[in-house]
């Protein structure tokens, strides 16, 4: 009679949590949805956040290469690099095109670009390549700083590199110069012994989306490249083209950038127009 009693107990607890959990059930499923809701938006606002910053990242770093041409006149604009194939001026392909790790994306349209220091230019004072140059400003001049020069002559210009010597009592220098290849400018070699003025390339760097959708600093001397850094990750795509508008004297730089399913399109120009070498020369 007791054991009967007790299957009786068992029976009715089991029935009891049986009906609980067929009540509750319900609100269980309606809870659990809610948080699964609740992680779903959050993830779609933290990936659109991410999108956006990435985006906007991006556009700044577009926005400030055209925004450096303003700081001359000289016709040298940035090159685009079509099908994710980076090469110099003479179209030879550059070594990280090959590189397992950080080769750039296929689809995607690197651009390299530069930014020179203006203060530090140099106004030749005889010819040959071991020259003798003054500086137009008044600016304190540490030859550690740069890279490689801008030479430029009568007809264009010249990317070079220098070994610079110090004269005794005076701010004018010495430049033995070497020519070098270039991700802008095609040397004329005709006229390395021309050279009027020099002036430092701050900053000579491409920017691209490697295979594993991060956008890089790839920064060079000459043709050589020096530095490899990551930007930001996430960016799908960067589809870049570059025209001449206003008569040849403007670039128009046009972007589509694509992160974590946000998509969108840019446009930038810059304000100075462009203008021949020996205008710089004369002024």
């Amino acid at each position: 009679m007791k054991a009967k009693s007790i299957l009786y107990s068992k029976g009715t607890t089991f029935m009891e949590i049986l009906v609980a959990l067929i009540i509750i059930s319900p609100l269980v499923f309606l809870v659990l949805n809610i948080f699964i809701s609740h992680l779903y938006h959050s993830k779609t606002i933290n990936d659109k956040y991410i999108a956006d910053q990435n985006i906007f990242k991006t556009y700044y770093l577009l926005e400030k290469i055209l925004k450096d041409l303003d700081l001359h006149r000289f016709n040298i604009p940035p090159v685009i690099h079509h099908l994710g194939t980076i090469r110099d001026s003479e179209n030879l392909p550059n070594p990280i095109n090959r590189n397992k790790k950080f080769a750039p994306k296929l689809n995607s349209t690197p651009i390299s670009a530069y930014k020179l220091d203006l203060n530090a230019t140099f106004i030749a004072k005889n010819i040959g390549t071991f020259l003798t140059a003054c500086p137009k400003y008044d600016h304190k001049f540490k030859k550690q700083k740069y890279k490689s020069y801008l030479a430029i002559h009568s007809n264009g210009f010249l990317h070079i590199t220098a070994e610079v010597a110090n004269i005794n009592n005076s701010k004018c220098k010495i430049f033995n110069i070497k020519p070098t290849k270039s991700m802008f400018i095609k040397n004329n070699l005709k006229f390395l012994k021309f050279i009027k003025a020099i002036i430092p390339f701050e900053e000579e760097y491409t920017i691209y989306i490697d295979k594993n959708n991060i956008l890089r600093y790839l920064g060079h001397k000459g043709n050589i490249n020096i530095e490899n850094q990551p930007i930001l990750e996430g960016l799908k795509l960067l589809d870049l083209h570059i025209s001449n508008i206003f008569d040849n004297n403007i670039y128009l730089l046009k972007a589509s950038l694509e992160s974590k399913k946000e998509y969108r399109t840019f446009s930038f120009t810059h304000s100075l127009s462009r203008s021949q070498p020996y205008n710089f020369l004369l002024n």
